[in-house]
């Protein structure tokens, strides 16, 4: 993922940086394309070749899984008579 937050790549580059097989990379990468994570398009330059880059609407859960921390969901406190508390 951090391969391609900065600009899209062709996944058999990403496999030459990461060191796994083509097949091995592209299992990944359609993984993290499935839960929506990722896309993976044609390249406009040549239709043979496919690019891989981060759904821009996902950066921020993304970047919250990786300072571990979750992004829309409740904290589990609440309001009491007493104040915050947890439920």
């Amino acid at each position: 993922m951090g391969l391609i937050a900065l600009h899209p790549r062709r996944p058999s580059g990403i496999a030459a940086e990461i060191g796994l097989s083509r097949p091995a990379t592209t299992r990944q990468l359609h993984l993290l394309a499935d839960a929506g994570l990722i896309w993976i398009t044609d390249s406009p330059h040549d239709g043979r070749a496919r690019i891989c880059a981060v759904n821009p609407m996902m950066i921020g859960p993304i970047a919250a899984w990786l300072a571990g921390v979750e992004v829309g969901r409740p904290t589990g406190l609440a309001m009491t008579d007493d104040g915050p508390g947890i439920r």
